[in-house]
């Protein structure tokens, strides 16, 4: 299942059968950014997940994307587990 698939369920209720479609984006959300102010810039979240982090000009990690694909979300909770500062905010 990626992203942006739709996903069909099917309901029974009161010997009723209907069917309810549910885009993924509503479902499955993930979003990253990172605490400036908290972030050294030792860069372990980039070398974790550099499809989502990056350092910056300033030698500080951001986040390129702010809402993360499902096959990242994985990744992206291995980066803010390492972050020695706690700098990444993770909101799902």
């Amino acid at each position: 299942i990626y992203f942006n698939d739709i996903i069909l369920f099917e309901k029974f209720k009161v010997g009723k059968k209907r069917k309810i479609r549910y885009n993924l984006r509503e479902v499955i959300k993930m979003k990253v950014k990172v605490n400036k102010d908290a972030c050294i810039g030792c860069g372990a979240c980039a070398a974790i997940c550099d499809e989502v982090f990056e350092i910056n000009d300033e030698g500080l990690s951001e986040a390129k994307i702010e809402e993360v694909k499902e096959e990242l979300q994985d990744e992206v909770r291995d980066a803010a587990d390492s972050c020695p500062t706690g700098a990444i905010e993770i909101e799902e």
